[in-house]
């Protein structure tokens, strides 16, 4: 079987180092590069998984996801399955109107969405109705 590959294009191959955190460590942690150009460990999972949930008490209103600095490496979030329309997340400009959305839609029963983010409370929902809720787990290492 032959490949055929578009005009202009090459094959690219992503190669991932691998470093120990101290030489007693049997595992090695693949390096990311940070937009700033610093690299991180991703380490292999969370020490702790914790839940929550954020109610937007007044709909136009955004609100953070938790008001404490909160260190994580990952969040997921799903809309309450009570709730009736759509919640928006997103940074603090986050805007849940029809016509006017800043942010991402979230439908209750919809799957949950994995966001990779430092710290929770940078986080902010926004919600079409009144009294409607967004649950979360967070992971930090």
């Amino acid at each position: 079987m032959s490949r055929r590959r578009a005009a202009g294009t090459t094959d690219a191959m992503c190669i991932v180092p691998y470093v120990k955190t101290d030489a007693a460590s049997e595992y090695a942690y693949p390096l990311i590069a940070t937009t700033n150009g610093s690299l991180t460990i991703v380490h292999r999972g969370a020490a702790t998984i914790t839940s929550g949930r954020t109610v937007v008490t007044t709909s136009g209103s955004s609100v953070q996801l938790t008001t404490a600095s909160t260190t994580c490496f990952r969040v997921d979030v799903a809309a309450d399955l009570g709730n009736t329309d759509a919640i928006v997340i997103g940074g603090s400009t986050v805007v849940a109107a029809l016509g006017s959305q800043v942010g991402t839609a979230i439908l209750p029963g919809n799957t949950p969405v994995s966001i990779l983010i430092d710290d929770l409370s940078k986080l902010y929902i926004d919600a079409i109705v009144s009294g409607e809720a967004l649950c979360f787990n967070y992971y930090a290492y």
